[in-house]
């Protein structure tokens, strides 16, 4: 449920760029107050309320965050191993921290954005093209002549202090 969510969300009409696939589905905008998102599989603690739990009983329990509950207003379903069953639950706490998200190096992100400028120069005209390629070479030489000079010394300017 979640990843198609996500899907609409991400993904605008081609009819109407300015509207998302899920207002265009749903006749309104995603409130995301009311139904926060989260990674699925996020660690979470969910809090068992003063009047259902027993005296001495666990304030909270380890579960696993599995989406919005769309029917019920700031709540979301999570996964408790202790039980093996789903539960809706509005008090809970997640625990990002421990989802480890990929990360590019500087040399990934390079090779990335080369890949996309070969691609977006190659559906340029040959004028544009030359242009560009013009301007990118004058940019390149530019940085590498910035990068190889010597740093730049600059004398401070007198002042007024001390002088009669």
């Amino acid at each position: 449920m979640q990843a198609t969510l996500t899907l609409n969300l991400l993904r605008t009409l081609s009819i109407d760029p300015s509207k998302l696939a899920y207002e265009h589905l749903n006749s309104h905008k995603y409130d995301w107050n009311a139904h926060p998102l989260a990674p699925p599989g996020t660690r979470a603690v969910i809090y068992s309320d003063a009047v259902t739990r027993t005296s001495w009983g666990p304030r909270g329990l380890d579960a696993w965050y599995c989406g919005p509950a769309m029917y019920h207003y700031p709540c979301a379903h999570f996964f408790v191993p202790e039980t093996g069953a789903m539960r809706v639950s509005g008090l809970y706490d997640l625990f990002l921290q421990h989802c480890i998200m990929p990360t590019l190096t500087h040399k990934d992100h390079v090779t990335t954005v080369n890949d996309e400028l070969k691609e977006a120069i190659l559906s340029l005209n040959k004028k544009a093209k030359k242009h560009l390629l013009k301007a990118m070479t004058t940019s390149m030489v530019n940085m590498m002549v910035s990068i190889n000079a010597p740093p730049q010394r600059v004398d401070k300017p007198p002042t007024s202090e001390g002088v009669s």
